[in-house]
């Protein structure tokens, strides 16, 4: 994991945590908008490094490192914690775990309850494939790729994590994915809001949402209906990023 910091110092701490297979750059519109109201703390998980190659091991081992980090930096109190995907489960991980006071958690298609092993098997052998049609750079794969999940600019990015990434972190990202659980009875008292789509595999983002109300009645969902997963976080980050400001204003 590489931690990487911006925004302004003295000012209350915003995590931002991105999903699988993308490069932490996709939070620039996010780091721009958020930089003057908080010291914005985005790590590169481990397996998406572009430095050096690391190996992913579990989302507890994710969180541990992140929880580290903020020891090491005097870190108090997480104003805002934020996931992308894999990355919104890390940060729920994080949340149930950590000794810090988290006082908004945002959660953006994170996956928080289990897949099937059937679905797994799939997920395991999809995401093996796209890995190496990346280091191999695959144009058909690579131009569908842009299309789908990642825009043009952060392409560069992404394939030199691609580069650095092996299958057995590939198995292991895929593992956390599909194992996730929501941590229940926590005490920290946090505004909470999961956004989701509608479409693909947004069935189990809103399952997830749903499940987290349940034990956490102060969540509240935001449904972009009609979009794929995590498409206005990436694709429309104004959209999102206004979102958000309106949910982060209403803290009680």
């Amino acid at each position: 994991m590489v931690f990487h910091e911006f925004g302004t110092a003295g000012k209350p701490v915003m995590i931002l945590l991105h999903g699988m297979l993308t490069p932490w750059q996709i939070w620039e519109p996010q780091i721009k908008a958020f930089s003057a109201d908080y010291r914005i703390i985005v790590p590169a998980l481990s397996a998406h490094t572009e430095e050096k190659p690391t190996e992913f091991v579990s989302q507890e081992a994710e969180a541990a490192e992140i929880e580290a980090y903020c020891q090491s930096q005097q870190v108090s109190e997480i104003a805002v914690l934020c996931g992308l995907s894999l990355g919104g489960a890390i940060a729920q991980s994080f949340w149930k775990s950590t000794q810090l006071p988290v006082r908004n958690l945002i959660l953006d298609g994170a996956p928080l309850l289990p897949f099937g092993a059937v679905t797994e098997r799939v997920m395991r052998m999809t995401y093996r494939s796209l890995l190496k049609k990346s280091q191999q750079r695959d144009k058909k794969i690579l131009a569908r790729f842009q299309s789908e999940f990642l825009p043009a600019q952060y392409l560069a990015p992404y394939l030199r994590i691609a580069d650095n990434m092996s299958v057995q972190s590939a198995d292991h990202l895929v593992k956390a994915a599909c194992s996730s659980k929501i941590g229940e009875g926590v005490r920290q008292q946090s505004h909470i809001l999961f956004l989701h789509g509608t479409k693909k595999n947004e069935v189990l983002a809103k399952k997830s949402a749903q499940r987290l109300k349940e034990l956490y009645p102060q969540t509240e969902i935001l449904c972009y209906e009609g979009d794929p997963h995590i498409f206005k976080a990436v694709y429309r980050p104004e959209i999102w990023i206004g979102d958000v400001r309106r949910f982060l204003c209403a803290e009680p």
